[in-house]
């Protein structure tokens, strides 16, 4: 199986954009690391496969990382019970 130029440049643009979205959001987490209220943000990725061959890297989501634990105690903190 060869790898032709165009799919291996593909295959790095993709990654690079992949790393470009983290560090986007990474600097965003940084920047706002004393900002009250502000959720550190999770870039998710994923390989992609066409056929049997590796084509590249998606970002699939960016999510927000929340303490379940703190999230329930200031419900039970706030709530009229």
């Amino acid at each position: 199986m060869t790898l032709s130029l165009d799919t291996a440049f593909r295959n790095a643009v993709s990654g690079l954009n992949a790393a470009q979205a983290g560090l986007s959001v990474t600097s965003q987490n940084v920047a706002n690391a004393n900002t009250p209220g502000y959720s550190r943000k999770i870039v998710s990725q994923e390989s992609v496969i066409t056929g049997s061959t590796g084509s590249g890297v998606a970002v699939t989501d960016v999510t927000r990382a929340v303490d379940q634990y703190l999230r329930s105690e200031l419900r039970r903190a706030t709530s009229d019970e």
